[in-house]
């Protein structure tokens, strides 16, 4: 299900121009952490996806979560702009931004 959600967001705007890697170049797993929703991070040019099952509660949250990681992915891997992934800097509340909009997500709700 994540590299599915992955793979249709991938396909859609603004993601289809960012030339972020195909699902079967990153490894997603499932986790369980007491606050976070999941988690991105590139080593050795190998990205990874984690998602925490226990702070996911619907569809539409588990296709917001994957969004939000495939910025830090863009910035990390593709732009690579050396900001820590947890850093929601101006360049990823600009990205996220473009995101919500198109996905008619909430973007206060998208960055926490």
């Amino acid at each position: 299900m994540l590299a599915a959600a992955y793979e249709y967001l991938r396909t859609s705007p603004p993601f289809k121009r960012w030339k972020l890697p195909h699902a079967d170049e990153v490894s997603f797993s499932v986790i369980e952490h007491k606050r976070n929703a999941a988690d991105h991070c590139v080593s050795r040019k190998q990205h990874s996806i984690r998602v925490a099952y226990n702070n996911i509660h619907d569809t539409n949250s588990l296709i917001e979560v994957i969004a939000h990681e495939m910025i830090h992915a863009y910035q990390d891997g593709v732009l690579k702009t050396g900001s820590r992934r947890t850093d929601h800097n101006k360049e990823f509340v600009r990205l996220a931004a473009r995101v919500c909009k198109l996905h008619g997500w909430n973007l206060r709700f998208f960055i926490d």
